[in-house]
């Protein structure tokens, strides 16, 4: 079985939890240790630098996990990438934030150091680059305690994080380079699509509300987010220990089978927050308005949840199988959703939205359930493919 429960399973499950959950609980703090103007100054710093990142990292974590590249070409291409990206941003609303900047820069880098020693099984250094992250958000939280400015706290610390994580890399990464641009964008191009169609629609709506709605409504939104998140990361812990196996013993019933255990975990925590919200009154900080929270998480959670059961170990088998030819026609679809899904941004920038969270997100779930109709589609379409 793939989830049997061996010193192997239960090792990697530890790491992929600790690394994929514990780090998250800084940001359901947040609102605890913070006032309303803080927590949507820091709301429209982090998701904005979380928009850039996951644009201007073009799936680099993807190629450098397979080639090895010349690391000074792959940071320089980031900050090209983001470059051109907050030129655009600063021209659809005048967004000019160099810590914002250099969060996304941070963001990118430590993302394409863990992946690779994810990819490659180096399991023991993939836990110690997240601890270092880790250890950098717990100072943050005691910055915030003293009044240091939480911004410039972020920007600083997830930084030095994204430094240390690439020497360790840079350290251990013996391979023989072996990567041209062409074959590292043709890699990262193709994985990035794919990838980040999803993360973008959910930086993207909380980039709206957090920028045009008004700090009550942003700020409900944004803590519904975060009681909702976790559905996201159980279903990333599946992925990733999907790509820590040999893809040789995939196979239709082992996803079927993380698929159901996937919703029962997930039915678990649709529980907790239920009972959260109606007896854990007391413990919502004051930054919340709760009736606009119970309103806007009953819409969150269910579609979420079944976005959660199917993407996850889909993408996973995608990927671990390396189905070149379905993941070179789903990035030419999702290329096409992309740039529709932009002009959609661009026109919400430019109307009244009336703090209307019920458009942004049936709009969301919309583009949501099309994208995981395509991917079905085109992977039970292949013959060959046993899913």
């Amino acid at each position: 079985m793939i989830y049997k429960l061996n010193s192997d399973f239960i090792k990697k499950i530890f790491v992929l939890i600790f690394t994929t959950g514990l780090i998250k609980i800084f940001f359901f703090i947040l609102p605890y240790i913070t006032n309303s103007l803080q927590f949507n100054e820091f709301n429209k710093m982090y998701y904005t630098a979380s928009l850039a990142a996951v644009i201007g990292g073009l799936g680099f974590n993807y190629a450098y996990a397979q080639k090895r590249f010349k690391i000074i070409k792959v940071l320089l291409f980031i900050l090209l990438n983001l470059a051109l990206i907050y030129s655009i941003l600063y021209s659809i609303e005048n967004i000019n934030s160099y810590y914002s900047f250099i969060v996304s820069f941070s963001l990118i880098v430590f993302e394409l150091t863990s992946f690779y020693l994810l990819y490659n099984n180096f399991i023991k250094e993939y836990f110690i680059v997240y601890s270092i992250l880790l250890i950098s958000y717990i100072t943050i939280v005691f910055a915030a305690f003293i009044n240091i400015n939480l911004v410039i706290a972020f920007s600083l610390l997830t930084f030095i994080a994204s430094i240390i994580s690439l020497y360790f890399i840079i350290k251990i990464d013996k391979r023989i380079i072996n990567g041209n641009s062409k074959s590292f964008y043709k890699i990262g191009f193709t994985a990035f699509i794919i990838n980040s169609v999803s993360p973008f629609i959910f930086i993207a709506d909380k980039f709206i509300v957090n920028t045009f709605f008004n700090i009550e409504t942003a700020n409900a939104y944004t803590f519904a987010w975060t009681l909702t998140a976790p559905i996201f990361y159980l279903g990333v812990i599946f992925e990733k220990y999907i790509y820590t196996l040999p893809a040789g013993i995939l196979d239709r019933k082992k996803i079927i089978l993380g698929m159901i255990l996937l919703f029962f975990l997930l039915f678990i925590y649709w529980v907790i927050i239920n009972l959260f919200l109606s007896f854990g009154i007391t413990m919502l900080p004051e930054t919340i308005n709760l009736t606009l929270l119970k309103n806007i998480i009953n819409i969150m959670l269910p579609g979420f949840m079944i976005f959660a059961i199917i993407h996850y170990p889909m993408n996973g088998y995608l990927f671990k199988k390396e189905l070149l030819n379905v993941q070179y026609k789903l990035s030419v679809i999702y290329m096409i959703i992309i740039v529709l899904f932009l002009i959609l941004f661009f026109i919400l920038t430019r109307i009244e939205l009336n703090n209307n969270y019920l458009l942004i997100l049936f709009l969301t779930w919309g583009i949501l359930g099309i994208i995981l109709l395509l991917k079905y589609i085109l992977i039970k379409s292949r013959n060959k493919i046993e899913y």
